[in-house]
């Protein structure tokens, strides 16, 4: 199966050499769990959109450090490459800013957040999940790094994972046993490593309490593979 990631920002140059740019990052994240799996990226904040949905057999938009509101003139295009591959029923997964925009162009609304920002290992509470997701328990706790948020859904959207922080953390498209898409707010393929090295480069970008707290909760049990699963259950629907 070929996966086109459409990287919506870059990662940060200091953290490039380690982790690589998004496609890596998913690749290494995913690849594990499937030899089967190929990946390639797109620059779509550089402007570089594929031709054709059909240019992959799935598809991830990644996170970024960009608002959907702000108008950079990639962003109407993607909401349209969202659309064609929604049309398309081509399984489609959002991270973040990916979780945010398939929102945006699918009739939701995604905002910058009253509450600020959400930093390190956070946890949400999981109800609506369908059959063919992976045993889930009633509490996930993944890395987060935003300070937008889904603020309305689509109406063909349910909400499948949310906290007091954060009420629309993950999303099923459709019907929730034959989806056409899933995304998910905070970053399930973020180690301890990348986000403690992120945090270190980005000091002036996020409050010190929680810079604090987000590096006293390193080394908690994070889900990062059940998330693994559900992402990988939900591609393998088709």
């Amino acid at each position: 199966m070929k996966i086109g990631v459409l990287q919506t920002g870059p990662v940060a140059d200091e953290l490039v050499g380690d982790f690589g740019e998004y496609d890596r990052v998913f690749a290494d994240y995913l690849g594990p769990k499937d030899p089967g799996f190929s990946f390639q990226g797109w620059c779509v904040y550089e402007g570089e959109l594929p031709a054709s949905p059909d240019e992959a057999d799935a598809w991830i938009i990644s996170g970024s450090k960009y608002g959907v509101y702000e108008g950079h003139d990639w962003i109407d295009p993607l909401k349209a490459f969202i659309r064609r591959i929604a049309a398309d029923r081509i399984p489609l997964i959002g991270v973040c800013f990916g979780h945010q925009i398939m929102a945006e162009a699918l009739g939701g609304q995604a905002v910058k957040f009253s509450g600020g920002w959400g930093v390190g290992r956070h946890e949400y509470k999981t109800m609506n999940m369908p059959s063919w997701a992976p045993e889930t328990p009633e509490t996930i706790a993944v890395h987060a790094i935003h300070q937008d948020q889904v603020v309305k859904r689509p109406a063909d959207a349910t909400a499948v994972a949310a906290s007091e922080f954060c009420e629309n953390a993950a999303l099923i498209y459709g019907d929730p046993e034959h989806p056409y898409a899933i995304s998910i707010q905070p970053h399930p393929e973020f180690s301890d490593k990348f986000v403690r090295d992120l945090i270190a480069v980005r000091l002036d970008t996020f409050p010190e309490h929680l810079r604090t707290r987000a590096l006293a909760d390193m080394g908690q049990n994070l889900h990062r593979d059940w998330a693994a699963d559900w992402f990988l259950r939900f591609l393998k629907l088709k």
